[in-house]
């Protein structure tokens, strides 16, 4: 079955914690554990979205997560974000958007 993505084919949910020794928690939509220390890439589009390129592919950080994600920039634990055109990402990290562009 093929469906059609809104943005990107995961979805990060971040959690900042500053009980355990400043660390960041990913995991994906589906709830998969990811490492913070793993992450390759951040950027920011056009619409203030953030993406963060980890092994398992590129993903947006829910809008809900947006605070913890400015908390790990702010402790450097996710890089300086690179501005990137949203409309670019597919073609730029190997992904369609609409099951049409499978055709």
């Amino acid at each position: 079955m093929f469906v059609d993505l809104e943005n990107t084919p995961w979805v990060w949910r971040l959690r900042w914690s500053d009980d355990d020794g400043q660390q960041l928690h990913i995991h994906t939509h589906t709830g998969l554990p990811q490492k913070a220390s793993a992450i390759r890439a951040a950027l920011l589009d056009e619409e203030g979205c953030l993406y963060l390129q980890l092994p398992a592919g590129l993903g947006v950080v829910h809008s809900q997560d947006m605070v913890d994600a400015a908390a790990a920039m702010e402790a450097g634990v996710i890089p300086e974000p690179e501005e990137v055109a949203r409309a670019d990402l597919p073609q730029r990290f190997g992904f369609r958007r609409t099951v049409s562009a499978l055709k």
